[in-house]
């Protein structure tokens, strides 16, 4: 819950700081953007687990549905979004996702990457190495299923060694 919200005030910070000298908040027409490349994402929400014993959350999947939402009307073509929301937000969906979008992107292009949801480190290690829990997360021993940091960040510096802009 605490990374969930910590996702959250950071999106929020970002939109403020963009939205300063205006009053409201207003999309940019995509023709304003600016953008070289292709534009791709994969947007994780997850509010509802299978395991009963990992709390649930109120607004994982809504706050990651409006980033859907922004992306779509700044003009980003849907068929490059990856939008796993609850029981679509499993671990072999979400690698397989990364793989289309890291096997698509050319130089030039920008990936936007977001997760809302759960995220813990494995205590019964004395690395406790961080993960983050998709909807099919165990309880207890996060790396039979869950998405491990070090391994996810291994991909994405995969994405920005290609000449993509990594978001």
């Amino acid at each position: 819950m605490k990374h969930a919200l910590m996702i959250f005030f950071a999106l929020l910070f970002a939109i403020g700081a963009y939205s300063q000298n205006t009053k409201g908040f207003s999309v940019p027409k995509a023709a304003e953007n600016n953008v070289s490349g292709k534009t791709y994402a994969l947007i994780v929400g997850v509010s509802k687990y299978k395991n009963p014993a990992i709390p649930q959350l109120q607004y994982a999947d809504k706050d990651a549905m409006a980033f859907y939402e922004y992306l779509k009307a700044c003009g980003v073509d849907t068929f490059n979004i990856h939008l796993l929301l609850n029981e679509q937000a499993t671990d072999g969906d979400f690698w397989a996702d990364l793989i289309d979008i890291i096997d698509k992107v050319q130089k030039g292009d920008k990936v936007f990457f977001y997760f809302s949801g759960h995220g813990d480190v494995e205590s019964k290690v004395i690395t406790q190495d961080a993960y983050l829990l998709p909807y099919d997360a165990p309880k207890v021993a996060y790396a039979s299923g869950a998405i491990d940091i070090h391994a996810l960040k291994g991909y994405l510096a995969t994405l920005s060694a290609k000449g993509v802009q990594l978001i």
